[in-house]
C-alpha cells in the first residue's frame, strides 16, 4: 500500500445498547487522496433513520458529521453524505483528504443510552 494511502478505522466490530440494538462496522478500510470511500453501518434491527455518523482523531474528542442518517451537520464539508436502505447505513467520503483520516463511528439514536464501545 502506498505510503500515501489513508487509513480511515472503523474501530469497533459491533456496539449493542441496552435495548439490545447492535450495529455492526467493517473494522477498517483505506483509500487514497481524491478517491471515493464508503463506510457501512448495519443495524441488528429497524432503527428507522435513528443514526448518526461521527468523526474522531486520536486525541481529540468525536466530531457529530451526519444526524438521522442523511443530514450533514452545519460547517461539514459536502464530500461528507449519509444514505440507507432499511437496517443498512452507509457513510460515503467523496475526494477523500488527508485530514479524513481517523476513526469513524455509527451511533443509533433510536434508544437510550446513545453509547459507542470502542472495542
Amino acid at each position: 500500500m502506498s505510503a500515501l494511502a489513508l487509513l480511515i478505522l472503523t474501530a469497533i466490530a459491533f456496539v449493542t445498547d441496552c435495548s439490545g440494538q447492535t450495529l455492526t462496522q467493517p473494522t477498517s478500510a483505506s483509500a487514497q487522496p481524491g478517491q471515493t470511500i464508503s463506510l457501512s453501518c448495519k443495524a441488528s434491527s429497524s432503527i428507522s433513520y435513528a443514526l448518526n455518523w461521527y468523526h474522531q482523531i486520536a486525541g481529540q474528542a468525536p466530531k457529530l458529521l451526519i444526524r438521522f442518517a442523511t443530514t450533514r451537520e452545519s460547517g461539514i464539508p459536502e464530500r461528507f453524505s449519509g444514505q440507507y436502505s432499511g437496517t443498512d447505513f452507509t457513510l460515503q467520503i467523496s475526494g477523500v483528504q488527508p485530514e479524513d483520516t481517523g476513526y469513524y463511528y455509527c451511533q443509533q439514536s433510536n434508544n437510550w443510552p446513545l453509547t459507542v464501545i470502542k472495542s
